[in-house]
């Protein structure tokens, strides 16, 4: 009802303009600023999964159908794309393709093509300076490629995406892994070679991406010369199964400090259950050097190698009494569920040895990063519980952990918000979180909304040190813009996305999403609701580079205390500042939009929204 939401608005805003006597949470007045913004502004549809970086490159892993050509807004006002740089911004005609997966001109991808839509899993090479380089991509067919419900894989006919990525220390060698069903080609030095998944996707109708079905899904881990854009080696042993009820959900790839490779993945049985698995290849020719499942652990989604050592940390879902999930010796309990973190020894030949173990019952695991001597854990709460020596209460529905990584014991935990796809990056002294979610959060006394009430990604930075949360915001426009995942890089976290939205401003630099203004251009008019498969706008692919150091907003002329809800604190004459966005006087709000910028007479203090 309109009233409710009038009355939450009021609350949201009687806690944003709480006067407090000292700095409070996530009240920082400085706030951060993008180095770049970028869309992939190809005809078609790109969804990113994975991000990683290494020696002044960013590689970012999904899938796309259609032509690809990824451009990045700066916040110096250059504009650049594969073929430079520009100091205005393209227009839809203005695109040009830096590289096709096979899809026909015009197509919707609502019909059957010779390409399976044009579909590929790709990675794409973009420069720290956000120039798009190389794009690599891995083609997909039916394994008979027949292309309707005779084929072998049934009517869903085949398909393939990278959901992780990791890079090797060596320049532009890089691992990926994904999914796949079908007959999968890759480029390689000497032409091409193939991977051949034959199960039926076991569904009587079709479904277009982003929109896709895992029936009968195989894993699958390659080797990628992103310099000259082939394959070293690709393979799915290990990875898969032979029966039709069965498929593999691969989660995530890490590299080790000698070079070798694991991937983790859940496997799917017959019940509709689910088991961990934790598989090692040598990371020069792609051989599988063991495979262990772990039948008390559900869920395998965080990985993360050692930089100095042979070890990996895996963060996981397990249930049961007095188990221990990862053979460390550490007997654990979770009656309904919850998250483990594990350190293994993964040099031997026969399988990994557990180094510890640490639970966070009620809890699942989404993401954990090693950065020096620690690790960085983060993941949804559903209550009350502990982390080694560390206390949650579970009310904002997520955690954020700091731990040592030598023994998992716990330098700090805190309760943070947490939606889909939570990740947590680190340079050392800063912790940046993110995650996606269409409903408003509450950090500390700050709510934060999405725009439009539709999906954003939110966004929060913490002290490395003691865990202090420093601001929160949320990115996106006023379509379903949803977070992937994150990497660091020397200029901050980058991270991945895929968004609907038309436009989306951040930390000073704007970008449009071209798909947009093609589609009314082709349509001879707006962009009706019913444009295309995803109802609304195509999906493509965002990556935002945040940098690691925060600036004053321009609207707040000073802040001698550095807290933004101090006394003292100084907006701009004319100006309001809420809600993490500079208004002009007048001017609605974008996160409640009911309300609208009307400046206090002194600047100080209030920060200005009035309405119902």
């Amino acid at each position: 009802p309109i009233n409710e939401h009038i009355m939450l608005a009021r609350r949201a805003l009687a806690l944003l303009l709480l006067p407090l006597a000292a700095a409070s949470e996530y009240d920082l007045c400085k706030r951060p600023v993008s180095v770049w913004a970028g869309f992939d502004q190809g005809k078609g549809i790109s969804q990113p999964h994975a991000v990683t970086y290494h020696d002044t490159n960013i590689y970012i892993a999904g899938y796309a159908m259609g032509n690809l050509s990824f451009h990045t807004a700066h916040s110096n006002g250059n504009y650049i794309d594969h073929a430079g740089a520009s100091a205005t911004a393209d227009t839809h005609a203005d695109v040009t393709t830096h590289s096709a997966t096979g899809s026909s001109e015009g197509s919707v991808y609502e019909t059957d093509r010779t390409s399976q839509h044009g579909m590929d899993a790709i990675i794409y090479k973009v420069t720290l300076e956000g120039k798009p380089v190389k794009v690599f991509g891995v083609d997909i067919v039916p394994a008979d490629e027949i292309f309707n419900e005779s084929s072998t894989n049934g009517i869903m006919g085949g398909f393939a995406e990278f959901y992780g990525i990791d890079a090797f220390d060596q320049p532009d060698m890089v691992v990926a892994a994904g999914l796949y069903r079908g007959k999968l080609t890759y480029p390689t030095a000497a032409g091409s070679e193939t991977l051949i998944n034959e199960k039926d996707g076991g569904y009587s109708r079709v479904s277009t991406a982003p929109h896709l079905l895992w029936g009968g899904a195989n894993g699958f881990v390659i080797k990628v010369d992103m310099a000259s854009g082939e394959a070293v080696w690709a393979t799915d042993d290990g990875l898969l199964t032979e029966d039709v009820s069965n498929r593999y959900y691969l989660r995530n790839v890490a590299t080790t400090a000698d070079g070798d490779v694991l991937a983790t993945a859940d496997e799917r049985l017959k019940d509709q259950s689910t088991v961990g698995k934790l598989v090692k290849f040598d990371g020069e020719d792609g051989s599988k050097q063991w495979s262990v499942t772990y039948a008390s652990v559900t869920a395998m989604y965080g990985l993360d190698g050692d930089a100095d050592e042979e070890t990996v940390y895996v963060l996981g879902e397990f249930k049961g009494e007095d188990i221990d999930p990862f053979g460390t010796g550490a007997k654990l309990t979770s009656k309904k569920g919850g998250a483990v973190i594990a350190a293994l020894d993964v040099r031997g030949s026969e399988g990994p040895v557990g180094k510890w173990a640490i639970q966070c019952d009620k809890g699942d695991g989404n993401s954990v990063k090693a950065v020096g001597a620690h690790l960085y854990v983060t993941g949804e709460l559903s209550g009350p519980t502990t982390l080694g020596d560390c206390s949650l209460t579970g009310e904002a529905g997520g955690y954020l952990a700091k731990l040592n990584k030598a023994d998992g014991t716990c330098v700090w935990a805190k309760d943070v918000p947490s939606g889909r796809g939570a990740t947590a990056v680190s340079d050392g002294a800063s912790v940046w979180a993110f995650y996606s979610d269409d409903k408003k959060s509450k950090y500390g006394e700050q709510i934060i909304y999405p725009k439009a009430h539709s999906s954003d990604v939110f966004a929060a930075k913490y002290s490395a040190e003691d865990g202090a949360g420093l601001w929160a915001t949320s990115i996106g426009g006023t379509g379903k813009d949803r977070f992937a995942d994150a990497a660091i890089t020397p200029a901050g976290p980058v991270l991945a996305a895929y968004a609907q939205s038309e436009e989306i401003s951040f930390g000073g630099v704007s970008i449009t999403n071209l798909q947009h203004a093609r589609a009314a251009a082709e349509r001879g008019g707006e962009v009706g609701s019913d444009w295309g498969p995803n109802r609304g706008g195509e999906t493509a692919a965002f990556s935002l580079l945040i940098s690691k150091t925060d600036e004053l907003p321009p609207c707040l002329s000073s802040c001698p205390s550095g807290s933004l809800s101090a006394a003292d604190t100084t907006v701009t004459a004319g100006m309001c500042y809420a809600h993490t966005e500079c208004l002009d006087e007048g001017s609605a709000s974008a996160y409640v939009p009911c309300f609208e910028c009307k400046p206090a007479a002194d600047g100080h203090g209030s920060q200005g929204l009035s309405g119902p």
